[in-house]
């Protein structure tokens, strides 16, 4: 569900603190500068869209409250992690390639290691709630 207001205007605010602070790293850090705008846009974009959120929902109670059972149905909630456990397999193979492809365009080897650590770690996780789920059930 959606937090008070207040945190939201909090992110709101750092994202634009985040955004003024990246033009003092400008000229001698722009990669610092660029990672400050970045995340600055992010907090930023993710508050409003909050924001508007819960504006809209205050002037449509009907809305809210449909919303609220959509969010607490059962059903929902199963195809929801089907989504994210498809989507988690697809994202799998889709490291492996970018591996396969910083071996083709000669890319220095600890990003390749990086890489496939990411993919070892998923498959890792992966298995290891597996093995815990299949306890629990």
């Amino acid at each position: 569900m959606l937090k008070k207001t207040s945190f939201y205007v909090f992110k709101l605010l750092l994202g634009m603190g985040l955004i003024g602070a990246s033009f003092l790293f400008w000229a001698e850090y722009k990669n610092i500068s660029a990672v400050l705008i970045g995340i600055g846009l992010s907090l930023v974009g993710s508050s409003l869209f909050y924001l508007y959120t819960k504006y809209f929902q205050q002037k449509h109670p009907e809305i809210k409250k449909q919303f609220e059972i959509d969010f607490n149905d059962e059903r929902n909630k199963i195809i929801q992690n089907r989504a994210k456990a498809k989507s988690a397999d697809i994202i799998q193979w889709f490291i492996i390639g970018l591996a396969y492809v910083m071996l083709l365009f000669d890319y220095p080897l600890w990003l390749f290691g990086i890489t496939v650590g990411i993919f070892l770690s998923y498959y890792l996780i992966s298995t290891y709630f597996a093995v815990k789920y299949q306890k629990e059930m």
